[in-house]
């Protein structure tokens, strides 16, 4: 099934949890009018994290996003209202944003945050709260699209 890659990739980024992924399988297989592939089934059996390291010639490799597309579906899946989840997304973008392109605004949010690490008086919530509105939407565009290809 072609759109298992991008699944187990939303999973590996935190977006969807294992009993979504299998009930994200479960639907696939009852909407299905076509015979069934064997990474479908075994999915919806067992789950993503047995086969996330396994050869893609036995089960298929999770998409590869990037820096942009994990950046809009962890900002998707972010509780803004705990800080401990801000500070966590920060600590990722910080770390993820890390010899990207600066002329990408999300990869220079990163590297604002990761300034505000290094000083003690730093305060990268404080910069979060500040830059991330001008980012949401342009990560929202990104995230949909991800989201709609799954509905295809």
């Amino acid at each position: 099934m072609k759109n298992i890659p991008t699944v187990i990739a939303l999973w590996k980024e935190g977006y969807f949890s294992e009993s979504e992924v299998v009930a994200w399988a479960d639907a696939q297989i009852l909407k299905s009018e076509q015979e069934l592939s064997d990474p479908l089934m075994e999915l919806s059996l067992k789950g993503p994290a047995l086969y996330e390291n396994l050869d893609s010639y036995l089960f298929p490799p999770a998409r590869k996003f990037s820096f942009i597309e994990k950046f809009s579906v962890r900002l998707a899946a972010l509780n803004f209202s705990s800080s401990e989840s801000v500070l966590e997304f920060c600590e990722w973008a910080s770390r993820e944003a890390m010899g990207e392109d600066l002329n990408i605004p999300e990869v220079l949010f990163g590297y604002l945050i990761e300034e505000e690490f290094c000083y003690e008086e730093g305060n990268p919530l404080r910069v979060f709260h500040k830059e991330i509105g001008q980012l949401k939407l342009r990560s929202e565009v990104v995230f949909k699209a991800i989201i709609e290809e799954l509905n295809t």
